[in-house]
């Protein structure tokens, strides 16, 4: 019978599966999948051994608390750690980052503290520089500081670099992947290295970040950097976690390709990974437009977490227009929300408040068969509750307001401006049927503006 005591046995061991369509014919290319990691990403590596490492140094006791400004996965990491070890965990993260990984930090039992991301590093207000604060104020409590303990490569060094190694049966050429705190590259390529000094290792760095130029110059500006939107690699600061030497080359990545490289990992390979992978397996590409690998060599790339931590991002529409990673919408059909969230005139109240949370509407269609009737405003829904508790046993029939008015799907994006202008929302027909809804916020999404 194989069992495992706990889930922190299952950490890693995660599987190489080929890219078969998003690198050049001829190449063969690994992808190590550290989604498969229970946490959902290659931070629970770390979770542990800086943990373990804490407590073997007496610097974290039964019942303390561990307190680490993250991008999101580390937090994971170590709130399954704390999990199963009986410790308290507070986050801070940078309000850049998915929703999605305050609410997974927060279903592990963390306090998570949001701070501002276009700050220096040591702004008082940085994510940094609040986790260094509340270390000094909270009794028995340890601050990993994934940037500068050793620790963090160190689980690559024992984990990541050996099952690489292993599964590859020493043949790989080539190791690339994203460098943030620096822990993966710089361990995994410390172990392969040791292993056979001819392994190249190539980090990617996104443009913004600092990285690139201090691996190419040896120093670095901290006024260079600037923001950029791809999660979890790259930084404003040179971390001590970042082993240069072992790093051979960098190549630099950019926020629109790397976007469309993780929604074609998960349409084309089957792969559902975040911004970060995305820019890794791009690094791949520039590192062979550049002639740094070649159709005979093997090369493993490294995935870092899972893409359901991204919907609200990489994989919505309307984000990525509003951040202008792909073209604006030209036709309202483009920016609707569809199929048409709509709820029958006799449903409940209920009813319509779960279409339109679970459609992120702020108003709903009611329908009377194949008739529309009018809307049921989300707000309105809330201020009839607040008023009258008997408001639950409403039908939407109860709670229709006037009809919006209706616009052709093929109508171009900008020429519904101004409808708009005096409508919540407007319902968008295709061959005169009802087809989708479109509101002002997601037409200024589509088009680029919001």
């Amino acid at each position: 019978m194989r069992t495992f005591q706990n889930v922190l046995e299952v950490v890693g061991c995660t599987p190489l599966v080929r890219l078969n369509r998003v690198v050049p014919d001829g190449y063969e290319v690994y992808a190590k999948v550290e989604s498969m990691n229970p946490g959902g990403s290659v931070k629970d590596r770390i979770g542990m051994t800086m943990i373990e490492g804490a407590e073997k140094a007496g610097l974290l006791e039964p019942g303390g608390t561990i307190i680490e400004g993250t991008s999101g996965n580390t937090g994971i990491g170590l709130a399954l750690v704390a999990a199963i070890k009986g410790y308290d965990v507070i986050f801070t993260m940078p309000d850049k980052m998915a929703v999605e990984k305050e609410r997974l930090l927060r279903a592990y039992g963390a306090e998570v503290i949001r701070c501002p991301t276009n700050v220096a590093p040591d702004d008082e207000r940085s994510y940094y520089s609040v986790a260094a604060r509340l270390n000094e104020e909270i009794e028995n409590s340890f601050y990993p500081n994934q940037y500068f303990n050793q620790d963090n490569p160190r689980a690559h060094v024992e984990g990541t670099g050996p099952e690489i190694w292993q599964d590859t049966d020493g043949q790989l050429t080539h190791f690339v992947a994203g460098v943030g705190t620096g822990g993966t590259m710089s361990g995994t390529a410390r172990y392969l290295k040791d292993q056979d000094e001819d392994v190249v290792t190539i980090g990617v760095d996104p443009e913004g970040s600092i990285l690139a130029e201090q691996h190419a110059k040896g120093e670095a500006d901290p006024a260079h950097a600037h923001q950029y939107l791809i999660e979890g690699i790259g930084e404003d600061l040179i971390p001590d976690t970042v082993w240069f030497d072992v790093i051979d080359e960098m190549v630099t990545v950019y926020d629109n390709e790397s976007f469309e490289m993780a929604r074609r990992l998960a349409t084309e390979e089957g792969l559902l990974s975040g911004s970060s992978a995305g820019s890794a397996v791009v690094g791949v590409n520039r590192a062979i437009e550049q002639g740094l690998i070649q159709e005979d060599d093997l090369v493993v790339t490294l995935l870092p977490d899972t893409g359901e931590r991204y919907l609200s991002k990489a994989f919505d529409t309307g984000w990525l227009r509003s951040k202008d990673l792909i073209p604006p919408a030209r036709t309202v059909a483009e920016a609707a929300v569809s199929p048409l969230p709509k709820v029958d005139a006799e449903e409940g109240i209920e009813r319509v408040l779960m279409v339109a949370e679970a459609r992120a509407v702020p108003a709903v269609v009611v329908v009377d068969g194949q008739r529309v009737l009018g809307t049921v405003a989300l707000d309105d829904v809330y201020a009839r509750l607040l008023e009258d508790e008997g408001a639950r046993n409403k039908h939407a029939r109860d709670l229709v307001g006037h009809a919006p008015p209706t616009i052709d799907a093929d109508t171009p994006l900008g020429n519904a401006a101004a409808s708009l202008l005096s409508h919540e929302a407007l319902i968008v027909t295709k061959d005169g049927e009802p087809h989708g809804l479109l509101t002002p916020k997601l037409a200024l999404q589509h088009m680029g503006r919001l």
